[in-house]
This record gives structure tokens, sequence and C-alpha cells, in this order.
């Protein structure tokens, strides 16, 4: 998988928890992101595992571009929400989704779903939404 896909995964992961828990902050479990289990979050330490930063970085992207602020950020746990942009981007709904059915709605289902690549493909054209808002 490239960086860019993993990045899309987090990202859609991320989107999917504030989405259903907007406007509460909501707290993200990095490791859990990053699709590590308890053993290699215990055992992660001095060297951090190159999916934890990829994590990390993700939500730091995701808050420089305004998509998410962050409430506070713990070593492990980051309690974010969504900003307006990021709303608005979820509550999009782009012609290829049934008329009545946000990007938001079907990423959600997607993630509880483990669907992976129907995640980042919506994480996809969610962000093509929000500079769409921006370009208009």
């Amino acid at each position: 998988m490239s960086n860019i896909e993993r990045f899309n995964e987090v990202a859609g992961r991320v989107f999917a928890a504030l989405y259903e828990n907007f406007p509460a902050s909501t707290p993200l479990k990095i490791a859990e992101l990053a699709g590590m289990d308890e053993a290699e979050v215990d055992n992660m330490f001095p060297r951090v595992p190159q999916e934890f930063r990829r994590a990390e970085a993700a939500i730091t992207w995701l808050r420089d571009a305004g998509y998410i602020w962050i409430d506070d950020n713990q070593q492990l746990i980051v309690m974010a929400r969504l900003t307006p942009k990021g709303l608005e981007a979820l509550n999009s709904v782009p012609a290829s989704i049934e008329p009545s059915t946000s990007i938001g709605d079907v990423l959600l289902s997607a993630v509880r779903s483990g669907s992976g690549d129907i995640a980042r493909e919506l994480v996809k054209e969610a962000f093509r939404a929000s500079f769409r808002l921006l370009a208009t």
C-alpha cells in the first residue's frame, strides 16, 4: 500500500469517528488508527513503529489543512473535532452517491464494515469536494 493510500485509510477512520460524534470532542487512539494491536503498543517504546508515526502525521496534516481541531494531545490519544471545513466536506453529496446520502454517512458505514478501499476513495472525494468549495 502506498503512503497516500495509508494516509487516506487513517483519514477515513478519523473522519468517521469525528463525524459520528459531531460536534463533541472525540478521543482518537493513534495506535488504533495505525492498525496496531495492544501487544505492539505495549512494546513500542523506545522505538516507535512507522505505522504509528504515519498515523500521527496524518492527524497533524488534517489539523494543519483545517479539517480537524485538536483539543488535547496526549502521547497516545488525541482529542479532536471536525472543523466547519471538515464537516462541509463530509456533508457534501457527490453525483456518484445516491442523492440523499452524504460522504460522511457512507464513509462511516465503510469504516464500520472494514471496507478500506471504499473508505480511501471516499476520503479522496471529500477532499475534492472541499477544494471545489474553496474554488467557488
